[in-house]
């Protein structure tokens, strides 16, 4: 098996632990630079927060803008100094649920001097809705992360807490395979299944019980396609820290949160069956569970 860091880069105000942080162009590269050096050349990159009960939707020209004021503002300095802000990168994930940006910011990279691997992480799960104009459109491979998430359309995916289901009223394991039984079977006319990443989107749409559910049988998720994994910071995990340590903070349970996460990427990394990408905010916390040195 092969399991790779997909590091996150969150171009949003409002992203719950680090909204802001890359905000120009300037800290952009300059974060790009870091994580290079340390070996890790795989970035996950989205300009709409999707953060339960704090995002503010931005529409579609709000969304292309930050991507663009800050590729823009990047590529630019590393003109100026020589450097091609590109060099090293080996996959680049577009985290968005409008198939609109994904085009947009998949054509700009191809013309400004990307020409790796992009993927859709296309978090809104509406997998029927778009992504075969995507296909069409763009007329070139890319890679297309297909999410288990249970809001109706597209717009409303920053509200996916209010789709969270009473407990135990449906199997979560066997929902999220069937969904992505079922997304396959329809992705196949458009999209060859070497091209798909299945995600079944830990903290969407989700109940502290399904989440811990999935977790703790991850191996029957395992099939032909990728796996993307992304528990990093999540509140279910700093609700099992709080749990154990009553009146703990809310920075605290973060930070302790990260010894779960930890854990679980230790275990992937030894059991899982398949290609296995994890979705990271802390480079190092990756370099050390997944045994990597720079």
């Amino acid at each position: 098996m092969s399991a790779q860091a997909l590091m996150i880069l969150n171009l949003s105000d409002e992203s719950f632990s680090d909204g802001g942080q890359l905000s120009s162009g300037h800290l952009f590269a300059k974060r790009l630079q870091e994580l290079k050096k340390l070996g890790l050349f795989a970035y996950d990159i989205g300009a709409q927060s999707t953060a339960p009960n704090r995002t503010r939707l931005i529409n579609a020209q709000e969304e292309s803008r930050r991507f663009l004021s800050v590729f823009e503002q990047a590529l630019g300095l590393s003109n100026e100094s020589g450097e091609n802000l590109w060099t090293g990168v080996r996959f680049l994930s577009l985290d968005t649920f409008r198939p609109t940006t994904f085009i947009k910011m998949f054509k700009w990279l191809r013309a400004n001097g990307y020409k790796g691997p992009i993927a859709f992480n296309d978090v809104s799960g509406c997998y029927s809705d778009g992504v075969s104009e995507v296909v069409d459109t763009l007329g070139e491979k890319f890679f297309y992360v297909l999410c288990h998430n249970r809001v109706p359309s597209r717009e409303e995916t920053p509200l996916h807490m209010n789709y969270k289901r009473p407990c135990h009223s449906v199997d979560i394991l066997d929902e999220v395979q069937l969904f992505f039984h079922e997304g396959t079977k329809f992705l196949q006319n458009f999209l060859p299944q070497a091209q798909l990443i299945f995600d079944p989107c830990l903290g969407f749409a989700k109940s502290y019980q399904e989440n811990w559910t999935i977790l703790n049988n991850i191996e029957r998720l395992q099939g032909s396609a990728s796996l993307l994994l992304g528990i990093s910071r999540k509140s279910f995990l700093r609700q099992k820290v709080r749990e154990t340590i009553p009146g703990i903070s809310e920075i605290e349970a973060m930070g302790l949160s990260e010894f779960y996460h930890y854990e679980f990427i230790r275990k992937w990394k030894t059991e899982f069956q398949g290609n296995l990408w994890v979705r990271l905010h802390d480079p190092h916390l990756g370099l050390l569970a997944l045994g990597r040195s720079h």
